[in-house]
C-alpha cells in the first residue's frame, strides 16, 4: 500500500490533497473514511493533514484561468460555461457544502477573467435519474446558448 511505502521512505509527516476542490461527502468524504481506515491499520504518522477543500485557492483559480485563456487563443468566445458535477439536492439540504464551493470556485473564475454576470453560466453535468439534482444541466444550457 501507498502509505507503507511512504513510511518506508521515512515520512512523518503527511499531507493529503484530494484531487476534489470542492469538498463533497461522497468524494472528498469518502477519500477521508478510506485514509482514516488504513491508517487505523497501524501505518500511523506523526502527523496527518487532509486539505479539505481548495476551492478558491489563488493558485487554483489562477491555473483555470490560464487554461481558458489557452483555450480561448483559438477562438473568439462569447459566452463561458462552468460545469461542474451534479450532486443530488438532498445532499445539499443536509449540509453538504459543494454547491456554495462550487459557486464560489465559478465566481473567482469569473473574476480572474474578468467576466460581467452576464458573460458566463454555471451548470452541473452527470445527474441520475433517481430524485432532483443541482439545475441547471449542463445540456440544456449549451442547446439554449446554440
Amino acid at each position: 500500500m501507498a502509505l507503507d511505502v511512504l513510511r518506508r521512505r521515512g515520512v512523518t509527516d503527511l499531507t493529503v490533497l484530494p484531487l476534489y476542490p470542492q469538498y463533497c461527502r461522497s468524494t472528498t468524504g469518502t477519500m477521508v473514511d478510506a485514509l482514516a481506515t488504513a491508517l487505523d491499520t497501524g501505518r500511523a504518522f506523526d502527523s496527518v493533514r487532509i486539505v479539505s477543500s481548495y476551492h478558491e485557492h489563488p493558485t487554483y483559480i489562477a491555473a483555470l484561468a490560464q487554461s481558458v485563456r489557452r483555450r480561448w487563443q483559438a477562438g473568439s468566445p462569447s459566452h463561458l460555461v462552468l460545469s461542474f458535477h451534479g450532486l443530488p439536492v438532498k445532499y445539499i439540504r443536509r449540509g453538504d457544502p459543494y454547491q456554495a464551493q462550487v459557486e464560489a470556485t465559478a465566481e473567482a473564475m469569473a473574476a480572474a477573467l474578468g467576466l460581467d454576470r452576464n458573460e458566463w453560466t454555471l451548470t452541473y453535468q452527470s445527474r441520475f435519474p433517481l430524485g432532483r439534482w443541482l439545475g441547471p444541466d449542463t445540456d440544456d444550457v449549451v442547446a439554449a446558448l446554440a
